[in-house]
């Protein structure tokens, strides 16, 4: 697994704060979200597909005033996707990738680098850009052709 994402616990195991936080492999780097995030989802717009070389993307989305990186901000390098309006984050030591940045000022990072698979916060619980998907998904989530009514496309 290349990061954890979990419920932040004190050490009997109870939960500190409504967030989750992020480490890279290497623990450079910390990232915590204060907040559960804004939408879980399956994305498939062509920027998705381009920078995963995957036909869906299973992201999270969090507004940026729920992070804060709380350990190995000098450790946070960035590249620049000009063609996607992308910027993406990753640690400098190991390379995990933390987090990326939208054209609409959303934080997104992978729902597969929560270490809890069953937590409520990640399971996607609609489809983007639909409209552009390469393969149909027989689920029973909402499918937006576009954005979402809180993610504007």
């Amino acid at each position: 697994m290349a990061m954890v994402i979990d419920k932040m616990t004190d050490n009997k195991g109870n939960s500190k704060k409504a967030g989750m936080e992020i480490r890279c492999d290497c623990d450079s780097v910390i990232i915590e979200f204060s907040k559960p995030p804004i939408v879980s989802l399956y994305c498939h717009c062509q920027d998705c597909r381009d920078l995963t070389k995957a036909a869906f993307y299973s992201g999270v989305a969090f507004e940026t005033t729920q992070m804060s990186i709380t350990r190995g901000e000098d450790c946070i390098n960035k590249y620049e996707f000009k063609k996607h309006q992308l910027k993406r984050h990753f640690c400098r030591n190991c390379g995990n990738f933390l987090y990326a940045i939208n054209r609409l000022g959303i934080i997104t990072t992978s729902a597969y680098n929560f270490s809890d698979k069953s937590n409520d916060n990640i399971n996607p619980n609609c489809h983007l850009f639909y409209g552009e998907r390469v393969i149909d998904m027989s689920d029973n989530l909402i499918k937006y052709d576009k954005g979402t009514p809180t993610l504007k496309s």
